[in-house]
């Protein structure tokens, strides 16, 4: 039985991953950068001056909460790529589709909590997927008819 669908959800959803990984990995090195820190504690330290609230945020803490959670983002894009590679190889030859399903229901679960719904087309793709891999079952064979009787006829 082919696993088309499957495979091209998976796939997809793969890329998405991949390209989620890449730009949280971008924004959490760019917000370590000494000149993107500096410029932006001017600015902030200006803000907070500006409204009467000089000395109630630091900057740098600010900057630390987004680099963390601009990593952890780029952890959870990790994670749905290698669950994505995983349940390719399972759906890849029909392996193991009902392990893939249950790796790949798993794991949008896990994208779409864990971004906080940023990751909802990667969560629609691998849940679709997941859910076609249990639920397609493969074609009944006739036991009865073998390769023998089927006659040709010209």
């Amino acid at each position: 039985m082919k696993r088309t669908g499957e495979i091209v959800m998976t796939v997809i959803g793969l890329i998405l991953n991949v390209l989620g990984a890449i730009g949280f990995l971008l924004l959490a090195s760019f917000l370590n950068t000494d000149y993107f820190r500096l410029g932006f504690e001017e600015g902030f330290n200006d803000s907070l001056a500006e409204d009467g609230l000089e000395g109630a945020f630091e900057a740098g803490s600010f900057l630390n909460v987004i680099a963390g959670f601009g990593w952890f983002m780029f952890f959870l894009c990790l994670i749905g790529v290698v669950a994505g590679i995983v349940a390719l190889i399972f759906f890849k030859g029909n392996k193991k589709p009902k392990a893939a399903g249950i790796i790949l229901i798993l794991t949008s679960i896990v994208i779409l909590l864990g971004t906080l719904g940023t990751g909802f087309f990667q969560f629609i793709l691998y849940l679709i997927a997941g859910i076609m891999g249990l639920v397609r079952k493969p074609p009944l064979v006739d036991e009865d008819m073998d390769d023998e009787t089927v006659i040709d006829v010209k």
